[in-house]
């Protein structure tokens, strides 16, 4: 930048202006060869941009913004108000707060600003003998709370749903003996946020975990996995023990769910699963955990059920057993039931009935049937069962948009889905696959993991 700009006591000219706008790529360039700090380049090309795409030098707008921009630019600005001037004096910390809720969501990302306000409200301890700049303490302290805080489900204050995982196959690497993995599934948590509003279903977020927490050890470890499910790993436990556990969860959970008072009906089923006899690592677990969660909202006698896998076709040949009814309640029943647009989702076991229906009815009338299977691989590596799940269901939405009412489709596992079309035989359904295959590659946006699929005629 020349002198006669930096040192310039009037106001800028548009031209002394555009020229000061390019400092940023200037100064991305020359600290590009600096391998010492990571992302020092990133961060000093995008610090003047702002949150609303009024910065410079590109008018990057939101999370287009790399993070490390987002976060240099508020210490920045920080250490900017901060800092005692020739021509002024630094502002106070409530001064330079009120300054970024004011800026927040235009200039600063605003989950960035709670942060350096709390940082801001705690202070910074400082050796006086210290030389090193304001602004770096800054920045190593929003780094360290964002990642904290990108760990963390806001509402419950549990590890979220990939850093629980990482956490439990750590712990049970370790030793899978004595631990189990629990599933508290929240029942109608949807329409209590539809009926009663997300303010009730926060509240209830918020008591529930309260609840679960009480009874959670040091060592055991908690997340909020879906809207309306906990995971739990206790550890150091039995199944005495864990049975006791379980009953006493439940009544808490009842209690605690009766004092809110909510218009909604609210239920509570709970699952577990117990390590390493129902499985060594939390995919195992939670798969038969969940198994016993299904079990619980089928059987309305049981307040919770703990997985075993000798006991799973006699539960399963009871939960089968249901009262005779007349035809007109059978009537009520199915005009009662929701109707169904696009393409049809079933689990594994029905897809199976309906795959055989449509063999049989392709027999005799000659229709046209044709299966699809979907196969999510890796690229040079192997991927986490997060990122599986999050590709399974941008596979899922383009399913939804690309298929027709009465096509069928069902996942089969962690990396697959299948699909039944009717009225199509093998070329026509290799057409349907190619588009959901485009569809998909336009979504996904993990490169370690490729679509393919194989099509035949039933």
């Amino acid at each position: 930048m020349p002198d006669y700009i930096l040192n310039k006591p009037g106001k800028l000219t548009e031209e002394e202006y555009s020229i000061i706008k390019k400092h940023p790529v200037i100064g991305g360039e020359i600290l590009s060869e600096v391998t010492v700090v990571p992302y020092l380049s990133i961060g000093a090309g995008n610090h003047h941009e702002k949150y609303d795409g009024t910065g410079y030098p590109m008018g990057k707008k939101g999370t287009e913004i790399p993070l490390v921009g987002r976060i240099v630019g508020i210490v920045d600005t920080v250490d900017a108000m901060t800092s005692t001037r020739s021509y002024r004096k630094g502002l106070s910390v409530e001064e330079t707060i009120s300054e970024l809720n004011r800026c927040s969501g235009t200039q600063f990302d605003p989950e960035l600003v709670p942060i350096m306000i709390e940082i801001l409200r705690e202070g910074i301890d400082f050796e006086e003998e210290e030389q090193e700049p304001i602004g770096s303490h800054l920045v190593s302290a929003v780094l360290h709370e964002y990642s904290k805080a990108a760990q963390t489900d806001r509402l419950s204050g549990f590890c979220n749903k990939q850093y629980l995982q990482m956490q439990i196959n750590e712990t049970l690497q370790k030793s899978p003996q004595g631990k189990a993995l629990v599933l508290v599934d929240i029942d109608n948590y949807r329409r209590v946020s539809q009926i009663c509003g997300h303010g009730s279903a926060d509240a209830m977020i918020v008591c529930i975990a309260e609840g679960i927490r009480k009874e959670l050890k040091s060592t055991d470890l908690a997340g909020r996995i879906e809207d309306d499910k906990f995971a739990i790993l206790l550890c150091n436990i039995d199944k005495d023990q864990l049975e006791a556990k379980l009953l006493k969860l439940q009544k808490n959970m009842k209690s605690l769910i009766k004092e809110l008072s909510l218009a909604i009906k609210v239920g509570i089923s709970i699952g577990a699963s117990m390590a390493p006899e129902s499985g060594s690592d939390y995919s195992e677990l939670y798969h038969n955990a969940d198994k016993a969660v299904y079990f619980i909202k089928q059987d309305k006698k049981k307040d919770y059920f703990i997985y075993c896998e000798a006991q799973e076709n006699e539960i399963s040949d009871r939960l089968k057993a249901e009262e005779d009814i007349d035809i007109w309640h059978l009537k009520v029943m199915l005009s009662e039931s929701i109707s169904i647009r696009g393409v049809y989702h079933v689990d594994t076991m029905e897809f199976e009935k309906i795959y055989k229906l449509m063999q049989r009815k392709s027999k005799r009338s000659g229709e046209m049937q044709s299966l699809l299977l979907f196969t999510l691989q890796a690229v040079g590596g192997k991927n986490e069962i997060y990122e599986l799940e999050e590709a399974l269901e941008k596979l899922r939405q383009v399913l939804n948009q690309s298929l027709r009412n009465g096509d069928i489709a069902s996942k089969i596992n962690l990396h697959q889905y299948a699909v039944l079309i009717s009225g199509a035989d093998a070329i026509e359904a290799e057409r349907v696959a190619q588009r959901i295959g485009f569809g998909f590659g336009n979504i996904n946006d993990n490169k370690n993991l490729n679509l393919f699929f194989e099509v035949e005629a039933i």
